[in-house]
């Protein structure tokens, strides 16, 4: 919770808090170096934590407006918080358990070894996302999978996903995806519709720019 508040902040001028993503993983370590804790899942959760820190200096540009994956310039992404991801989920790949933190490190690290968006491993990415949907059957994860299924099948296929998901009518991310995903079908009328509604259910300033720079476009 700490970590995703840092990553993600609900502060509605301040999109990230690295103090807090920072804390997180301080306090994640001491999980790993315990031994009433030093369980897979907390090296997993570490890994995943390293995983998504590495890109955090690319996710805004200088004026603190929002930079997608698609975009970001990853010779800039932390390379030693890569490497130590790529240890904590060596070190967590021990038997007898398997979390969702796996599946999620799994896949962070997939973006993090990929030479572009373009040329990401988006089929093993939907893979993983299929087997943490039968793990942990929530909305939020099949919308997660949905989205990569833009990429390692095709957008009319995760347009259909998206469309079947109950449970995220309130979460301007749900919307926005599906914007997204008309969009890229050329389907403007539509795609204004989704990002209109995504952007009166967000509080934060930066993805409301982001939002409105997508329905200027439409």
């Amino acid at each position: 919770l700490l970590f995703n508040e840092g990553y993600n902040s609900s502060h509605p001028d301040k999109l990230i808090r690295e103090d807090l993503c920072m804390e997180a993983m301080r306090l994640c370590i001491l999980l790993t170096q315990h031994p009433l804790t030093n369980y897979p899942r907390s090296k997993a959760l570490l890994s995943l934590m390293c995983f998504q820190s590495s890109r955090l200096n690319t996710r805004l540009d200088d004026e603190g407006n929002i930079i997608l994956l698609k975009h970001q310039d990853r010779s800039q992404w932390n390379l030693s918080l890569i490497r130590m991801g790529f240890e904590y989920i060596d070190a967590a790949a021990e038997p007898f358990e398997v979390s969702s933190y796996h599946f999620e490190a799994a896949i962070s690290s997939l973006h993090a070894a990929a030479p572009s968006f373009e040329r990401t491993d988006w089929k093993s990415i939907y893979h993983l996302y299929e087997m943490l949907y039968q793990l942990q059957p929530n909305p939020v994860v099949a919308m997660n999978k949905a989205i990569a299924s833009a990429y390692a099948i095709s957008r009319q296929k995760a347009l259909e996903e998206l469309q079947q998901i109950k449970g995220l009518e309130n979460h301007h991310l749900y919307y926005a995806s599906i914007g997204e995903m008309h969009f890229d079908l050329d389907d403007r009328e539509n795609a204004r519709h989704y990002f209109e509604k995504a952007l009166k259910l967000t509080s934060s300033q930066r993805e409301k720019q982001l939002l409105m720079e997508k329905i200027s476009l439409c």
